[in-house]
C-alpha cells in the first residue's frame, strides 16, 4: 500500500483541469460507474458555476486521493428559508483506505461549512457510517408505483426558455416546501444531458411536467414533477415509479427515507431537532438537486 508522504487540504471553489479529471475518475471508480455514464453529467450542480459549490480534496504529491463535494442551497420549509449544505461525491482512493482519510476529509468539510448553513444533507446507503458523525435518516419519499416505463421523450436541451419559465412557476406553486432554484439554475437544466422530460401542454400553456432518469443514478424513476392539478397527475400516472414527498392517499408501492441530515451550530433549537422538523414537513428534493 502506498505511503503518504505529503498531504495538503484545499477547500476550493473550483478544481483545476487536472484535479477535476482525477476527482471524477476517483468518484466513478469508487461508485463503480458504468462506462456509458458520466458523474459530471449526473451531478451537474457540483461542477457548474451556476451553483455555490465547492470541493475539499486530500492530495498526496499531485494526486487526488480523497474528495468530498458540497453544494450550498436555499431550502424553503414551513414559510422559512434555510441554507443547507448538500454533501456528496465522497470518495477515497482504494490504495489509501484504512488510513483515516475519510474521517479527515469529512470532518474538515463539516467544520468548514458549519457557520455557513443551518443543516447538512447527504444521500447514502451506509447509514451506520454517517450516524457516527451525527447524521440521522429523516423525511419521507413515497414511491407511488413501480412501472419504470413512464414516457419522458424530451431531452432537457430541447426545452425553450418559455418552457423553463412555466416549469418554474408550476414547481414553485406545487411545492411550498422545496429546494430553491434561481433563474440561472433553471437555465442550467438545458446543460443536463442525463435527464428526460415530460411536458403536458394545453395549447401553449403548460399543465404539468415530469423529470425522469439521471444517468447512472435513478434509472426509470420520475424524481420531480409539478402540475396545476397534482392529484389528477398522480391519478393518471399512479402505476409509474414516481418519487413524491406526498402519498396522495395512494397505496404507495414503497416508502423511502428522504436523506440523512445533521443540524449545524446555527440551527435554532426552538424548532426542535432537524430530523423531527423534516419529518413533519413534506419537502420536494429532486434528483437533479441531490449531489
Amino acid at each position: 500500500m502506498p505511503k503518504i508522504t505529503t498531504m495538503a487540504h484545499q477547500l476550493i471553489k473550483s478544481l483545476d483541469t487536472s484535479q477535476l479529471k482525477q476527482a471524477i475518475a476517483l468518484i466513478e471508480s469508487s461508485f463503480e460507474y458504468e462506462s456509458t455514464y458520466h458523474y459530471k453529467d449526473d451531478f451537474f450542480p457540483l461542477f457548474s458555476n451556476h451553483y455555490d459549490a465547492g470541493h475539499l480534496a486530500i492530495i498526496d504529491k499531485q494526486d487526488v486521493i480523497a474528495h468530498i463535494g458540497y453544494c450550498l442551497r436555499e431550502v424553503h420549509i414551513a414559510n422559512e428559508t434555510f441554507k443547507a449544505a448538500f454533501l456528496g461525491a465522497i470518495a477515497v482512493d482504494k490504495d489509501y483506505r484504512g488510513k483515516g482519510l475519510f474521517k479527515e476529509v469529512f470532518t474538515k468539510a463539516l467544520e468548514q461549512l458549519d457557520q455557513q448553513v443551518d443543516f447538512f444533507l447527504l444521500w447514502s446507503g451506509d447509514n451506520a457510517l454517517y450516524e457516527k458523525f451525527g447524521f440521522n435518516q429523516c423525511g419521507r419519499i413515497y414511491q407511488i408505483g413501480s412501472d419504470l416505463s413512464f414516457q419522458a421523450p424530451l431531452k432537457a436541451s430541447s426545452l425553450s426558455i418559455n418552457d423553463l419559465a412555466q416549469m418554474r412557476s408550476l414547481y414553485e406553486s406545487s411545492w411550498p416546501n422545496r429546494v430553491a432554484r434561481n433563474h440561472k439554475q433553471w437555465l442550467s437544466l438545458l446543460e443536463m444531458p442525463s435527464i428526460d422530460i415530460y411536458l403536458d401542454k394545453k395549447g401553449e400553456t403548460l399543465q404539468s411536467y415530469a423529470i425522469k432518469n439521471k444517468g447512472f443514478d435513478l434509472q426509470g424513476i420520475v424524481h420531480e414533477f409539478a402540475s396545476k392539478d397534482l392529484d389528477q397527475f398522480i391519478e393518471k400516472f399512479k402505476s409509474s415509479a414516481i418519487w413524491s414527498p406526498k402519498s396522495f392517499n395512494q397505496q404507495a408501492h414503497s416508502k423511502l427515507w428522504l436523506a440523512m441530515a445533521k443540524q449545524s451550530s446555527l440551527w435554532n433549537s426552538q424548532r426542535g431537532n432537524i430530523e423531527d422538523f423534516l419529518n413533519k414537513n413534506e419537502l420536494m428534493i429532486s434528483g437533479i438537486d441531490s449531489v
